[in-house]
């Protein structure tokens, strides 16, 4: 009875109807455990605060966007997000609020105040809270100098963030005439707005006119009336790396860093084997281009640019003076160089550049020759019957130089500028385009006013 109750439970084991269920029922198994791996997982109890504080540029956006798409890879259930800011840039403003409008985790903004494109993302947001005494709007564009934009560019220009403020407030059922009104001064709104003027709204007059929501005390206060009253929050910090490159990247601080650079370099090329001038002008250069790499928002393209632009004022001054157009050519780079990393701030970051240098170059020159330490510098040429300290160059009685068609050996390489001994006096000396080693013999071919230009003796 037993051995027959054996076989019979072999024989349905072995049945090919059998071996097929099982093979259908594994597959199943196998796809189903793909699904659910897959499958979005729930929400998590908890939101996060992102920060919109400090001027809007290309490296807010960047942090920005990165800190939403992790929050968005986790599935918080909230994204607060906690805008204190002036304005800034139009087409980072505008990258932003398509990616919060995009969202795939609910958002909520909470205003302590948002002038000009800051406008635009707070009311990206699906709700918007107003902080008592914060303010909205004020969007008119202007140029990086505070100029207003204008002709057929600037109209252009306008005609563009009108447009997006709308279609923003119309999205989010915002209220679109008032939204247009921040960037419009042309708009009229009854009771509200007169022609030529542009629009800002207190947090009581921004609810009123629904831009906002509602008024909330706090962050927590805001959270709890947009319906979120049980989460937790975890505000999201910038990294140490993100930190210094916002520092670094500010228009004022890559200015000067620039013009550091810039006299740092040419000082060290110019008079080469003084080497402190360059370290401090490439340290400089350095931190100039590490911020925008810290941040995400590095262009090789400008640090190349940069270079090329140096090189070519350098070949300009040096190698080949008075070509004039070698030395457009470099500045050209140097300025194409400062927009590709700062945008619309291009005309700040450069002003301030371009002042900071001619100062440096200025206090240099004046500075410079005076002191005991580096008075190699710079040659001081003394006059008929006179003398000055430092080296200087004999002048005959016809007021020429005494130093033309004298000899001399090369003290340091001439790249092409270098140190020479020229009848027993040490001085700073340019080569005619030629890059001549140490210990090579010279002959002066020409004297302008504290550059000696020489050649190899033959």
């Amino acid at each position: 009875m037993s051995s027959s109750g054996n076989e019979s439970s072999r024989s349905a084991y072995n049945d090919p109807d059998m071996k097929t269920f099982r093979v259908l029922l594994a597959m199943c198994a196998v796809l189903l455990g793909l699904a659910l791996a897959q499958a979005p997982a729930a929400p998590t109890k908890s939101g996060v605060i992102i920060e919109i504080k400090g001027e809007i540029d290309e490296n807010l956006r960047v942090i920005f966007q990165k800190q939403l798409e992790a929050a968005q890879k986790e599935n918080r259930a909230l994204i607060v997000l906690d805008i204190d800011t002036p304005g800034g840039r139009v087409d980072s403003a505008i990258a932003i609020s398509d990616s919060i409008l995009a969202s795939t985790v609910p958002t909520v903004a909470v205003v302590k105040n948002a002038f000009s494109a800051g406008a635009l993302l707070a009311m990206s947001a699906e709700q918007l809270a107003m902080i008592p005494g914060s303010e909205i709007g004020a969007a008119l564009p202007i140029t990086g100098s505070g100029q207003a934009l204008e002709g057929a560019v600037g109209e252009k220009i306008n005609s563009a963030v009108r447009t997006k403020f709308r279609s923003v407030a119309q999205t989010r059922g915002r209220n679109a005439d008032a939204a247009e009104g921040m960037v419009n001064p042309n708009k009229v709104i009854p009771g509200l707005k007169e022609k030529g003027e542009i629009l800002t709204l207190t947090a009581p007059d921004a609810v009123k006119y629904k831009i906002a929501d509602f008024e909330s005390k706090t962050i927590a206060d805001a959270v709890r009336q947009a319906g979120f009253a049980t989460l937790e929050l975890k505000r999201l910090e910038l990294t140490p790396s993100e930190r210094i490159g916002a520092f670094f990247t500010q228009p004022i601080v890559a200015g000067l860093l620039l013009a550091v650079g810039i006299i740092g370099i040419l000082i060290e090329l110019f008079h080469p084997g003084i080497a402190l001038p360059g370290i401090i002008g490439a340290v400089a250069l350095a931190m100039y281009f590490l911020g925008g790499l810290l941040t995400g928002n590095g262009s090789s393209v400008a640090f190349v640019l940069l270079i090329a632009g140096l090189l070519l004022i350098v070949a300009e001054v040096v190698v080949i003076p008075g070509s004039t157009i070698v030395g457009l050519l470099g500045l050209g780079c140097v300025l194409a160089s400062v927009y590709l990393q700062f945008g619309d701030q291009f005309g700040l970051v450069a002003g301030v550049a371009a002042i900071a240098s001619g100062v440096g170059l200025g206090l240099a020159l004046w500075l410079l020759p005076q002191s005991r330490v580096m008075n190699r510098l710079f040659l001081t040429t003394s006059l008929a019957g006179g003398s000055a300290s430092g080296s200087s160059i004999p002048i005959t009685s016809s007021g020429q130089s005494a130093l033309l068609g004298s000899f001399g050996v090369a003290i340091s390489d001439l790249r092409p500028a270098g140190v020479a001994n020229i009848e027993g006096q040490r001085m700073d000396v340019v080569s005619d385009g030629e890059f001549i080693n140490a210990g090579t013999n010279l002959e002066v071919i020409r004297v302008e006013g504290r550059r000696i230009l020489v050649k190899r003796s033959s």
